[in-house]
């Protein structure tokens, strides 16, 4: 499971790899958005991430 250096330059690439599961990082949700109210932010972060994971493994 890919933490480091995760992004959504390389997240489709990452996950169309037969031994990763999933990944993680801290890429959708930094440390300072919360108390930032920047909840918008990870929120579209979030859903380009699921995007990202329906065009590398197909809708679930």
């Amino acid at each position: 499971m890919p933490t480091g250096g995760v992004s959504t330059g390389n997240l489709e690439a990452c996950l169309k790899l037969n031994t990763v599961a999933a990944v993680g990082g801290t890429w959708i949700a930094k440390k300072d958005d919360p108390t930032a109210g920047k909840e918008d932010d990870v929120r579209q972060r979030c859903k380009t991430a699921l995007e990202i994971v329906a065009g590398a493994r197909g809708p679930r």
